[in-house]
């Protein structure tokens, strides 16, 4: 019946299958293949209207004594591949990925690609070995959209952005810390306490760098504090976004807060004192323009947190700086 359908039909259905994401999943499709690649294989006609479209989007999986293999193969069926158009690509670095330190292999890769997008993803807890990488090649010019999940150290990081990275956004998933905190093993406590990899790099790195979403589950208040130590020397930044109980729905009278806490409750209460140390921050941050609090319990808004002085709310979690030029009342516009 679909081979009935005119071909501006179906490349509307191929569109839908294949929408516009800013950034390409580190995780296996929940039914396998994606729909696309699904529909592609349907028959030769709708082969060929998928095929502009079925390698736009890349997941790429480095394992141990895995990796230099998958690189080159990966490459060598690019390279057949006629007018090609790569926008976006994941990398999951599982441990010992770059065993035989090939680090420079995948940087070489991606900027022959001219990625966009990038996206990374570590398992919490996988480790890799550190490269000697400041002087290499092949800066990642094209680059303007990252997203990291879970990427706890910086080595990885350094691999392929240093010495100094062109993008403008980053979006930091930083994970759940509910295990963490239940089962406070020294490996997960580690992990919960130290600062994201992304905070351990010179905010220097990113000079173009305008705007940064982070998002994580119960992070520790030590882990956001050293987070927003990055974000402070960040030069460009302009529009922050935060949301520290991502997923999370809270019914929490005063009592399970303040009077007899219960476990929800003393993870709340580290969330206030973080919204607190966060108003400190931005109030410091004379180039920043919007700051927006994702959670659904804003504690700014109950009054538990101190608020930013130096910003008013627009809409609903959405804050925006005060001009001081107009009488310390209007926003930048």
């Amino acid at each position: 019946m679909i081979e009935c359908l005119a071909n501006e039909l179906l490349l509307n259905i191929v569109e839908f299958l294949d929408p516009a994401c800013p950034f390409a999943s580190p995780h296996p499709h929940s039914t396998g293949h994606p729909p696309l690649k699904n529909l592609s294989r349907c028959s030769r006609r709708l082969y060929s209207l998928c095929h502009p479209y079925l390698f736009r989007s890349l997941r790429l999986e480095l394992h141990e004594n895995q990796s230099l293999s998958r690189i080159h193969a990966l490459r060598s069926f690019l390279s057949s591949l006629p007018n090609r158009r790569v926008e976006r690509i994941a990398i999951t670095f599982h441990a010992r990925w770059n065993e035989g330190k090939i680090g420079l292999e995948l940087k070489k890769l991606l900027w022959e690609l001219q990625i966009p997008s990038l996206s990374l993803f570590q398992p919490r807890g996988a480790r890799s070995h550190r490269e000697k990488c400041a002087k290499w090649a092949y800066a990642l010019e094209h680059t303007r959209l990252l997203r990291l999940e879970t990427m706890d150290e910086d080595g990885d990081l350094k691999v392929l952005l240093l010495r100094s990275c062109p993008v403008t956004q980053v979006e930091l998933f930083d994970g759940k810390f509910e295990r963490e905190i239940k089962y406070a093993t020294p490996e997960l406590l580690r992990s919960r306490d130290a600062s994201p990899g992304l905070a351990q790099l010179k905010p220097a790195m990113f000079p173009h760098l305008r705007e940064l979403i982070y998002v994580a589950t119960w992070p520790s208040l030590g882990r956001f504090v050293k987070l927003l130590g990055f974000v402070m020397g960040l030069p460009a930044l302009e529009r922050l976004e935060v949301a520290l109980m991502w997923g999370v729905e809270l019914e929490l009278k005063r009592t399970d807060i303040w009077f007899r806490p219960t476990e929800d409750g003393i993870r709340y209460r580290e969330v206030v004192s973080q919204y607190s140390r966060l108003a400190t921050v931005v109030d410091q941050m004379d180039q920043l323009r919007f700051l927006v609090a994702r959670d659904k319990r804003n504690p700014w808004v109950s009054g538990e947190a101190n608020t930013p002085e130096s910003m008013v709310e627009a809409t609903k979690g959405t804050y925006r700086k005060i001009n001081p030029a107009c009488d310390g009342v209007h926003v930048y516009l």
